[in-house]
């Protein structure tokens, strides 16, 4: 993992993660709760809604106190002239993360999301 400009970018191709994912799989495949493995300090969640393009997302976590994990949820991408758009839900507790953090984190991504397409 790279950290830059107080961001922490995960590179998984430089992770074992195929590895230890199937460690994972043998170990808890077949355990039904939420968390098989514990709470795991300092994660966030990923997910995907591929077949939908939002303009807002809110998910309600219920029954769990203190959850403070930021919860990442992209849409449908779609074309707009030359761009290639996707909708991305970001959803912080502001106990531990505000705007400024959000923002020095989006344009991070938007950075990098440049580079990938040979822009800025």
């Amino acid at each position: 993992m790279n950290k830059t400009k107080g961001c922490l970018i995960a590179n998984f191709a430089t992770v074992p993660f195929l590895h230890i994912y199937s460690q994972d799989v043998a170990c808890y495949g077949e355990n039904l709760a939420y968390f098989p493995k514990g709470f795991i300090e300092n994660m966030f969640f990923v997910s995907a809604n591929p077949w939908v393009s939002f303009t807002s997302f809110d998910l309600n976590v219920a029954n769990m106190d203190n959850f403070f994990a930021p919860v990442f949820t992209m849409g449908k991408y779609y074309t707009q002239g030359d761009k290639v758009l996707m909708p991305l839900a970001i959803q912080v507790h502001h106990a531990v993360c505000d705007g400024f953090h959000v923002g020095r984190m989006l344009n991070e991504l938007q950075q990098y999301c440049n580079e990938w397409q040979g822009g800025a």
